[in-house]
């Protein structure tokens, strides 16, 4: 485990870094069971199929569309730590948590800590079930300043309800080891967030790789759950706006729009499971998404169809 947090100049410097694409692949299952050789195939696969400009890395995230809410505590340790020795050092290690019960999130970022290649980042993921901003600001700011300001753990936030913006900016402000958030409402609550917070924390964008509105509004980095289907297109939507080429940006958008649509549609029901069968209809070889995961059956056959309409299209960003 960490003993001391590390300097604050390394911890902004490794921050600067998500400003990249931020690729969250999905757990592979069998029958199940996690496929944890897969998993790793993955990992090696998004590091070396990599068009981000100027020599950037990836970061990796084991978070949202990865069905992090559905495996167990063991599976979830066992998932990071086969990313992080997949990947070493050649990209940023994100691990997403749902922080509840407070002292079952504060163990899991204590073994996380313990393993050989600790995660650059914790995600804080959205909390199920009742809850309140009050209480969200109270537990995250504990757990921060338990596992970040005295044991080294460093925490994005992820923001799904706009109506706590402000809730989210307090966290922000209050913690060194809260180093930045994922907006996942719309892209105008980037440019409020942006005025609400200091430069040095990272407003981030967190659904899918339509990002480009939420860059002219101040995101810089973006969150793809596709990178395993075509990442030259995820990177170059993400170079392009770093240049803030917003036309060239929402032109390579639309190689993704439709697998886009089919993943927030009827209230994200398919964000996993069209990736998943994406991969299937594509024949890729080098990558291995399993045959799907919990809780996440195959498509329908009519949204199956709307995925292999665009087959022919991904397999050239692949």
């Amino acid at each position: 485990m960490q003993n001391a947090p590390e300097s604050l100049a390394t911890a902004r410097s490794l921050a600067d870094e998500l400003e990249t694409v931020i690729a969250i692949p999905p757990l592979p299952f069998r029958a199940g069971v996690f496929d944890g050789a897969a998993h790793a195939k993955n990992v090696r696969f998004l590091v070396e199929r990599s068009f981000l400009d100027q020599g950037r890395r990836r970061a990796i995230g084991i978070a949202g569309t990865s069905l992090i809410h559905h495996v167990d505590e063991d599976t979830l340790v066992e998932s990071v730590r086969i990313a992080g020795e997949a990947m070493g050092e050649s990209a940023i290690l994100m691990a997403g948590l749902v922080a509840t019960p407070p002292a079952a999130a504060r163990r899991f970022v204590r073994r996380c800590l313990g393993l050989r290649r600790v995660p650059d980042f914790f995600l804080l993921m959205p909390i199920p079930g009742v809850c309140n901003a009050a209480g969200i600001g109270a537990e995250f700011l504990a757990l921060a300043r338990e596992c970040g300001e005295r044991e080294g753990a460093r925490f994005l936030l992820y923001m799904r309800d706009a109506a706590w913006v402000q809730t989210y900016a307090s966290l922000l402000q209050a913690s060194p080891a809260i180093v930045g958030v994922k907006i996942g409402t719309r892209a105008s609550d980037v440019a409020r967030m942006r005025a609400l917070v200091p430069d040095t924390k990272k407003v981030l964008w967190g659904i899918g790789d339509r990002a480009t509105e939420a860059a002219t509004m101040g995101s810089r980095g973006h969150t793809s759950g596709i990178t395993l289907i075509c990442p030259r297109a995820c990177d170059e939507i993400n170079n392009a706006y770093r240049r803030e080429d917003f036309d060239a940006a929402a032109e390579i958008e639309k190689v993704v729009a439709e697998l886009e649509e089919v993943r927030f549609m009827e209230q994200r029901a398919y964000n996993y499971s069209a990736v998943v069968a994406a991969a299937r209809l594509c024949g890729f070889g080098d990558v291995d998404l399993g045959d799907g995961g919990p809780y996440n059956a195959d498509p329908p056959a009519d949204v199956l169809g709307r995925i292999a309409t665009q087959v022919e299209t991904l397999k050239k960003y692949h």
